[in-house]
């Protein structure tokens, strides 16, 4: 981002408004791996006096997955309770000029992808993640209507099950889960879904962010990119993808299943019922991403989540 341009001067101003710092010292530095946090055409970092203090998405106008995120995080938060909102990692400032636009984030510090960091990451911040799945969970589950269980989960299921590019195993699981709800053996829930939840969206707040100062690190923990969630969104899907990306043990992940199942007042044995409704909304929305991976990605969460469920889960499916 040009400094000297109608954008630079822009967010140039918006910075030294919500952080405090002169506007003349002001700086932006041109980030060539993207960080996780929304996709955009351009990533700088902003700096003052040397200091990083704010991460600048640039995009277009039109179709910005930038906004959407931004709107989608602002969204998340308005249904979470005080205690869970500072994990949403929420924009300091939106803004359009002519035909591009801008996302102002905080400074967040990324978690190491590798080595003894990585380790202490997956030991101490994975368990505070998944708390704060477990009770964002119970805080937001819904029962969805009628007729959005006939739009949202039955056509979805449908639909996937007849998707030729899918694994025999998606398709057989996502008709289970079709039949299973029109018999009325299992009831659908709504929750707040992330949608990408994997480590590199986790990043850690500055101290001072949203009065957590006193917090070691790993309890300042805040999810970042959110173009893909929904407060209306599906349960188990977030914590199937972050255990993967955290490599959380079977047997760890079984448990947390569990207490997750709990929350949300589901029997464990409906989980896999819950994801395939998951992944069907996701099939039904891919936009941009592939279809083949999408493949991928629903085989993966699948073994996943029956590994953590042990020998014959996709048998142990409650029948009336």
């Amino acid at each position: 981002m040009r400094r000297d341009s109608e954008l630079g001067r822009a967010v140039a101003s918006a910075v030294a408004k919500h952080f405090s710092v002169p506007e003349a010292g002001v700086r932006f530095e041109s980030i060539s791996e993207k960080p996780d946090i929304a996709d955009a055409s351009r990533v700088s970092l902003v700096l003052c006096e040397a200091r990083p203090i704010a991460v600048v998405l640039e995009g277009s106008a039109e179709g910005d997955l930038a906004f959407r995120a931004a709107d989608r995080a602002r969204a998340a938060t308005a249904i979470l309770g005080e205690r869970l909102r500072p994990a949403v990692l929420v924009p300091t400032e939106t803004g359009k000029c002519g035909d591009r636009t801008f996302v102002l984030y905080a400074h967040c510090q990324t978690v190491a992808k590798r080595g003894v960091r990585r380790l202490f990451s997956e030991m101490f911040l994975a368990p505070e993640v998944l708390g704060w799945l477990r009770d964002v969970a119970r805080e937001t589950r819904a029962a969805p209507s009628s007729e959005e269980v006939e739009r949202l989960f039955l056509q979805p299921l449908a639909a996937l099950a007849r998707l030729s590019a899918a694994s025999d195993l998606t398709r057989n699981l996502a008709q289970r889960a079709h039949d299973e709800l029109e018999r009325g053996t299992w009831q659908p829930l709504f929750t707040l879904m992330h949608g990408d939840l994997w480590m590199g969206n986790v990043l850690i707040a500055p101290r001072l962010t949203n009065g957590r100062a006193d917090l070691r690190w790993w309890k300042r923990f805040v999810i970042s990119d959110w173009p893909g969630g929904k407060v209306k969104g599906f349960p188990i899907y977030d914590l199937v993808r972050f255990a993967r990306s955290a490599r959380i043990p079977q047997r760890s992940l079984r448990r947390e299943l569990a207490r997750h199942c709990a929350a949300l007042g589901c029997d464990p044995r409906h989980a896999s019922l819950h994801l395939l409704a998951a992944l069907a909304d996701l099939n039904a929305n891919l936009e941009q991403f592939p279809t083949p991976r999408f493949a991928e990605v629903s085989d993966e969460c699948i073994t996943t989540l029956q590994g953590a469920l042990g020998p014959g889960a996709a048998q142990r499916v409650p029948r009336s």
